[in-house]
């Protein structure tokens, strides 16, 4: 019996199958050497169902559709995001890193024209309904629009630097 490291990155036989052959059909179009001989490597483990370091990389070319965590929400449930502005400077810091990597995947030829990294949450969290948003600034939320704005009361905590 093998025991894997946990991984949210899985993939069945069909799905390794269904992404080594759309990565074939793009690295046949590929000129440069060592962007094709990497390619392949990348392909050989695929078909070999085999978890490359770099396979995640183009996990959009394995799953059939972008899934978020909203997807697997029952319908309608209500949705609270504390802190908003936050979780959009962390996001918008995350999309700024990401367009560092795709460029220099790019140059060393071990990324396609178009690919995606991740699926755009923030664009699903926006428009989710109902959702509730909490801030404590109503200039941080950007361009959200609301059906209703409610002011909270808040104290700060006592401190009691550890004698309790």
């Amino acid at each position: 019996m093998e025991i894997y490291p946990a991984s949210d990155f899985i993939l069945t036989e069909k799905e390794f199958d269904q992404g080594a052959k759309k990565l074939t059909d793009l690295t046949n179009s590929l000129t440069d050497s060592s962007a094709k001989s990497y390619m392949e490597e990348v392909i050989s483990a695929a078909q070999n169902h085999y978890y490359h370091k770099d396979l995640r990389k183009f996990a959009e070319y394995f799953y059939g559709k972008k899934a978020s965590l909203l997807n697997y929400f029952p319908k309608n449930v209500q949705l609270f995001i504390d802190d908003f502005q936050k979780v959009n400077d962390a996001n918008n810091k995350l999309e700024m890193e990401l367009a560092d990597f795709i460029l220099s995947e790019k140059t060393m030829g071990r990324a396609f024209d178009g690919q995606t990294y991740l699926a755009d949450n923030m664009a699903k969290i926006r428009n989710y309904k109902p959702a509730t948003f909490f801030s404590n600034f109503q200039k941080g939320l950007g361009n959200l629009r609301f059906d209703q704005l409610y002011n909270f009361k808040q104290h700060t905590m006592q401190q009691f630097f550890g004698q309790l």
